[in-house]
């Protein structure tokens, strides 16, 4: 009698903890990744949409939200581009204005 009382109460706690996940699962402010400190949440952007630089100057760019970590890189264009930290360095040398596309993702 004992031992089935003790499986009932262990089925009703696993189908309350399945509960729970289930619910916390459809949550989407909340995640494991929240948890862990990776999301920032929210809607991933980079923060600047367009920079104006003259040759050799550097500008950092950033972003918010999605899941840290962030990584760079240039679509197109002439420069250099650190890929984990968004520092942008302008080319020494530019005839004219150059456009340059900088694509950044998040972890996801």
């Amino acid at each position: 009698m004992i031992d089935r009382i003790s499986r009932i109460h262990t089925v009703k706690l696993f189908l309350l903890f399945l509960g729970l996940a289930l619910f916390l699962s459809a949550c989407s402010d909340l995640s494991l990744l929240a948890i862990l400190d990776g999301e920032e949440g929210g809607r991933f952007t980079i923060t600047e949409r367009e920079v104006h630089l003259q040759a050799s100057n550097e500008f950092t760019l950033t972003a918010n939200g999605g899941v840290q970590p962030y990584a760079f890189r240039l679509e197109n264009g002439v420069g250099q581009i650190d890929s984990t930290t968004g520092r942008f360095l302008a080319p020494a040398i530019v005839n004219g204005a150059v456009d340059v596309s900088v694509i950044a993702v998040d972890y996801t």
